[in-house]
C-alpha cells in the first residue's frame, strides 16, 4: 500500500490537497484520530493500494504526548510504503486565509487563544511532526493550481511504482530574502557570482532568458561555481546506494532575489545531470515555473 500522511498548520492547504490525492486514485480520510491510524490502514491494506489520512492539530492535541505519534507513524512505515507530508505556510498569509474564509482557526474555540496565539502555538506543537516528516512543502507563494502541481510531482516521487532507476534530482532556485525551501537536502548560495540585476536591460528578465545567459557566459566565476558544485554533488552521489529507499534528492540554489543567478545555476545542473542519466526536475521558486528533463 502508498499511504500519504498529510499534516501541518490549519490554513496551509491540507483541504486541497486531500482534493487533488482523491482525483488521482487516493482513498482520502479527513482528520483521524491518532489512535485509529493503525486499525483502518490494516482494515484497508487487503483492499486499497492508495490512501491519504490527514492530521490536524485538533486530534494530535488529545494525545498525551506528540511524541505518540512519532510511534504511530513508525509503525505504518513498518506496514506499508509511507510517506510524511507537512505542509507548512508563513504567519501573515494564513491570517490573510482566515480573513478570506471568516473561519476560525482550530485553536481559538478549543483554548480561547486570538488567532495570532492559536498559529504560533499550533507552530509549537507540531514541530514533533515537522521534524519527522519525509517533506516540508511550503504553501506560501502556491496557489491551488500550483500546490496541485507540486502534489502530482510528490506522487510521482514517492510511489511504490516508482522504479529505482528512476531517482530524480530535484533542483530548487530560491531568493534568500524568503529562505531556502524546507525539504531542501544541500543549499548553495550563489550571491557572489556577478549579478544582472544591475544591468537596466536584464533586470528585468531572468535566468532563463538568453540574453542573461550570455551574461554570464563573459564571466569565469559561474562555470567555476557550476564545477564546484558538480565536484561536490558527485561525490555524494557516487556514495549513495540506489537500492535503497530513498528515489530522491533535493538541491537549492539561492541568490538575493531568486530571479537571476539561482535560476541559471539550477537549470545549468539541471540539463547536467539529465546527459548524465538522472531524471531532474527544476522549480524556480520566485517565477512559479517548473520544468522537467528526460534522461539522455
Amino acid at each position: 500500500m502508498d499511504l500519504i500522511v498529510i499534516s501541518g498548520r490549519s490554513g496551509a492547504g491540507k483541504s486541497v490537497v486531500l482534493s487533488v490525492l482523491e482525483d488521482q486514485g487516493y482513498y482520502c480520510i479527513d482528520n483521524i484520530p491518532v489512535k485509529l491510524l493503525d486499525t483502518v490502514v490494516n482494515a484497508l491494506n487487503e483492499t486499497t493500494q492508495k490512501v491519504a489520512i490527514s492530521l490536524d492539530i485538533r486530534n494530535l492535541k488529545s494525545l498525551v504526548s506528540l511524541q505518540d505519534i512519532k510511534k504511530e507513524l513508525d509503525t505504518l512505515r513498518q506496514k506499508c510504503n509511507t510517506t510524511v507530508l507537512f505542509l507548512d505556510c508563513n504567519a501573515d498569509v494564513i491570517v490573510s486565509r482566515y480573513a478570506d474564509t471568516r473561519r476560525n482557526h482550530p485553536l481559538m474555540q478549543s483554548d480561547n487563544l486570538t488567532l495570532d496565539e492559536a498559529i504560533a502555538q499550533e507552530y509549537e506543537l507540531l514541530q514533533v511532526i515537522r521534524e519527522g516528516s519525509d517533506i516540508q512543502l511550503n504553501t506560501t507563494n502556491l496557489n491551488v493550481h500550483g500546490l496541485a502541481s507540486r502534489i502530482i510531482n510528490i506522487i510521482e516521487l514517492t510511489s511504490s511504482n516508482h522504479s529505482p532507476s528512476e531517482f530524480k534530482l530535484i533542483f530548487n532556485s530560491f531568493g534568500f530574502k524568503k529562505g531556502p525551501p524546507p525539504s531542501s537536502n544541500f543549499v548553495f548560495d550563489v550571491r557572489h557570482l556577478p549579478n544582472p540585476y544591475w544591468d537596466k536591460k536584464l533586470a528585468v528578465q531572468t535566468g532563463e532568458d538568453p540574453d542573461v545567459q550570455e551574461f554570464f557566459t563573459q564571466y569565469n566565476e559561474p562555470a567555476l561555481e557550476l564545477e564546484r558544485i558538480k565536484t561536490y554533488l558527485n561525490g555524494w552521489l557516487e556514495a549513495v546506494d540506489k537500492s535503497t529507499s530513498r528515489r530522491f534528492v533535493t538541491i537549492s540554489v539561492g541568490c538575493t532575489g531568486g530571479q537571476h543567478r539561482s535560476v541559471y545555476i539550477a537549470d545549468q545542473l539541471a540539463r547536467y545531470y539529465a546527459t548524465k542519466g538522472f531524471a531532474t526536475q527544476v522549480h524556480h521558486f520566485s517565477l512559479g515555473v517548473t520544468h522537467s528533463f528526460n534522461c539522455a
